[in-house]
């Protein structure tokens, strides 16, 4: 060990330049990565693939809206429309989910959707 306090100014100010220059050096070189034998290296997460999502035809979305338009408006459903759009909403749950469509339009699934989607939040 080197005793700092009987080093002459030079020969401390040498020492930390020589000290300053290896840590430097240290700091410039990549370090190399040390793994524990006893441990494995962990794996990255293999993402799935995300599916594409099943879209109904342009018709049926359109009256998909235009009875969610109808419930909003509290207008009259008739039941083979309600049926209807079961059928479609049945077909493609993704389609629904990410939409934010409920899944009947009986009862209180119903009733929930319009909680949440208050026609006056659109004005």
């Amino acid at each position: 060990m080197i005793n700092l306090a009987e080093l002459s100014d030079s020969e401390l100010a040498a020492h930390i330049s020589a000290a300053m220059a290896e840590f430097q050096r240290r700091l410039n070189t990549p370090k190399p990565v040390e793994h524990n034998a006893a441990a494995p290296a962990p794996e990255a997460p293999i993402a799935k693939p995300k599916r594409p999502v099943k879209t109904p035809a342009e018709a049926d979305q359109r009256f998909v809206r235009a009875c969610l338009r109808l419930l909003r408006s509290q207008g009259y459903i008739k039941a083979a429309d309600k049926d209807r759009y079961r059928e479609i909403v049945k077909k493609h749950p993704r389609w629904t989910k990410i939409n934010g469509y409920p899944d009947t339009l009986r009862g209180s699934t119903a009733n929930h959707w319009l909680d949440f989607n208050n026609p006056l939040d659109d004005k």
